[in-house]
């Protein structure tokens, strides 16, 4: 191999490990937004099942095993007061804090009002994680191919710079 082949070959490598680098923020925010969309989903099964049939809360966490926040709080159910349990498990999610915190502040709800009171603010809770998947949908939309391309372009002038 030659001396420019190897330094072409460099140069395609950062190239590409730099698209990577974008690429993989995109599918952060895909997972992210998946996230979202799971919990507004979970929270609305909650919110019917708290006020139409009256279901007992570990009945509900019980039905809703297959969604991984649901599933922590099943888990761990009756091991320490719900509202801890339900601000732990909020805090293991891939989230912006912010979410998380809007998330981790209805643990201080449910279970402890009466279902009205409940799903009206698991409905509050669930509009502003609505507003933000949209909000992050958009994001991805307009983003994606910038983060890849610019990843790509940065990998491209440290290549230069390399060479």
């Amino acid at each position: 191999m030659t001396e420019l082949t190897v330094k072409l070959l460099g140069a395609a490598l950062l190239t590409g490990a730099g698209a990577l680098l974008g690429w993989n923020r995109t599918r952060d925010l895909r997972r992210r937004l998946a996230l979202l969309r799971e919990l507004s989903g979970g929270l609305g099964l909650l919110s019917d099942e708290l006020t139409a049939l009256r279901t007992p809360l570990p009945s509900i966490l019980e039905a809703l095993r297959d969604r991984p926040f649901f599933e922590l709080l099943r888990a761990s159910f009756g091991t320490a007061p719900l509202p801890e349990l339900w601000t732990r498990a909020a805090h293991t999610l891939e989230l912006d804090r912010a979410d998380r915190e809007t998330l981790a502040a209805l643990g201080a709800v449910v279970g402890r009002y009466d279902a009205e009171q409940q799903a009206a603010e698991i409905a509050a809770v669930r509009r502003r994680l609505d507003e933000r998947g949209l909000a992050l949908e958009a994001e991805i939309a307009g983003r994606a191919k910038n983060y890849t391309a610019l990843g790509a372009s940065f990998g491209a002038i440290a290549a230069v710079m390399l060479l």
